[in-house]
């Protein structure tokens, strides 16, 4: 009885530990980037992009290339600019509207 007892209380104080240290507050931002990818990504490898919010830590952009890896970009370069303006003017739209995959990112941080 000791032993169900035992794990009991250690899966009640994991959940308690989840609940108190991972928020789950929608203002919290869900994805920033603290590692940049140093080279340029050619812009038709580029299937859609995500903006990091403002309350991150440093400004960047979230591409997701057609091999659905996820690259962090510097919101200010200039190469940054122009794939983010030739997705937006492509003539389906549909490529970049997805958001919240969480799988693959390469220097994104992703909380709870």
């Amino acid at each position: 009885l000791s032993i169900y007892l035992s794990i009991y209380l250690s899966i009640l104080f994991y959940y308690t530990c989840l609940t108190l240290f991972c928020p789950t507050d929608s203002n919290v931002p869900k994805k920033c980037c603290f590692k940049f990818y140093p080279r340029r990504i050619p812009a038709g490898r580029i299937i859609k992009y995500e903006v990091t919010r403002s309350d991150c830590p440093k400004a960047g952009v979230i591409f997701t290339t057609w091999k659905s890896r996820k690259l962090c970009a510097h919101k200010n370069q200039s190469w940054v600019q122009r794939a983010m303006n030739e997705i937006d003017q492509r003539p389906f739209k549909g490529t970049n509207f997805e958001r919240g995959q969480l799988s693959n990112y390469a220097g994104v941080f992703t909380r709870c």
